[in-house]
């Protein structure tokens, strides 16, 4: 596969983990081309990165030219997330199939705009779920799936992360593109994609009260939700961790069943039920690369879809609609 990269402000290093790409006896994927995707937008790292891993690609000022000439395959698009849609669309209209970080879109009218071009194309789009390949959601995701704790009643996503130094583009909404389908699209996609039961009931609130000058950014949210056989979950977002933390991020997820409790966090997984107790052995790393190129190539019942990548950005969206009706909190 010919492949080209736009943009470097999110999870392409998700994909640069892939053996896909990584091993030298594999010529079968190569990164012919490099681009930014938003103005100002630092690509020398994933340069780097990619040159560390044996490819050579070209580096260009303009991604729409990188595509007219390089005629890529694939494009990973991972530039800033208020204009994720903007490049897909063009890349779309190349023929190119697209693994975009999440949220695909910002907005409600570009989300649609999205979905037009690609049911055009007839090319696959997924989105960079990458908590769906994290061992201890993917063992899980499994416990959960083998009927182990029930019939889920109950979920409880958390994810709690350090604010540190952000690029200024957090600064703005329309840059940024809001708390919710950034950070809290990962819980939304995890009770979605461990229950496998659609929303029924979305409601959410957020503040940037005390988000340390960082303009429009919320640097606290939660939600509620109701899924299909009247599952009831909730998250919490918040970039309030303490600098001093050992780990940057903290996340957690708590799955009540019918007949057993599941929780997961620090990166362990622990089974409650009847006989007491016990931590599950957890599943090797899943390759999101892997699974989108066996996506593409029409294999079934892989992670990444097209129809659950626009699904999962329309819920993060509503949910932040719900949050922003609210406008809690004042910038500080």
């Amino acid at each position: 596969m010919n492949i080209c990269f736009i943009g470097s402000s999110g999870h392409s290093y998700a994909v640069l983990e892939s053996e896909k790409l990584a091993d030298k006896s594999d010529k079968s994927n190569v990164v012919t081309g490099i681009a930014a995707g938003s103005d100002g937008e630092n690509i020398e790292n994933l340069y780097n990165a990619l040159c560390r891993l044996n490819h050579s690609p070209k580096r260009y000022e303009s991604y729409l030219k990188m595509m007219d000439d390089l005629k890529p395959d694939i494009v990973v698009i991972d530039n800033y997330f208020g204009e994720h849609a903007k490049v897909s669309v063009e890349a779309l209209k190349r023929g190119c199939h697209v693994l975009s970080d999440k949220p695909l879109a910002t907005t409600v009218d570009s989300l649609n705009e999205l979905k037009k071009e690609q049911a055009k194309s007839g090319k696959k789009i997924a989105a960079m779920f990458t908590m769906r390949f994290d061992p201890e959601f993917t063992t899980a995701y499994e416990v959960v799936k083998s009927g182990e704790i029930g019939d889920i009643r109950l979920i409880n996503a958390q994810k709690s992360y350090k604010l540190g130094t952000r690029p200024d583009f957090y600064k703005s909404r329309e840059s940024f593109g809001g708390l919710i389908p950034w950070v809290g699209i990962h819980a939304i996609d995890l009770i979605y994609f461990i229950s496998g039961k659609k929303f029924v009931y979305i409601d959410a609130v957020s503040s940037s009260a005390g988000n340390c000058g960082y303009g429009d950014l919320d640097i606290t949210a939660a939600g509620s939700f109701i899924s299909e056989n009247n599952i009831i979950s909730t998250m919490t977002i918040d970039y309030l961790r303490p600098s001093a933390a050992l780990s940057h991020g903290d996340n957690k997820l708590r799955i009540v069943g019918s007949s057993g409790i599941l929780e997961v966090m620090e990166n362990k997984v622990k089974l409650i039920n009847g006989n007491g107790e016990i931590e599950i052995a957890l599943l090797d790393k899943a390759d999101i690369f892997a699974d989108f190129l066996e996506y593409i190539d029409g294999k079934e019942n892989t992670s990444l879809n097209s129809d659950d990548a626009f699904y999962i950005t329309e819920t993060a969206l509503e949910a932040q609609i719900s949050a922003d009706k609210k406008k809690l909190g004042k910038h500080s």
